[in-house]
């Protein structure tokens, strides 16, 4: 009986997989023009937001975007202007039947005082 657990659980390991890898670092990242970076900019808060999409039977369901995923981040604080210190990763993770990929960005918002 036991030996049977052990050969099912082995068994499963390999049929969901997934993968991250960071694309970059960014001193400043934002979407839109922002004027000079001057004092005129508070930190409003730390965000974290993700982009993604889900892939049923090898046909995707859309496209993920790392330009929705900024925004996403940057739309938490509805003054927020851009990110600083931010960080963009792409992951994906597939099982038997479904997956998904997307863009993931952290960071923190400033915007205007």
């Amino acid at each position: 009986m036991r030996n049977r657990y052990k050969m099912w659980v082995l068994s499963l390991l390999p049929v969901i997989v997934s993968c991250s890898s960071t694309m970059g670092d960014f001193s400043v990242l934002s979407t839109r023009n922002v004027s000079g970076i001057t004092d005129s900019y508070q930190k409003l808060g730390e965000c974290e937001a993700k982009d993604g999409i889900l892939i049923i039977l090898i046909i995707p369901f859309g496209k993920p975007s790392l330009k929705n995923a900024i925004e996403k981040c940057i739309a938490k604080y509805p003054s927020g202007e851009f990110l600083m210190n931010a960080r963009t990763s792409s992951y994906w993770w597939a099982g038997v039947l479904m997956g998904g990929e997307g863009f993931k960005v952290k960071g923190d918002v400033y915007g205007r005082r």
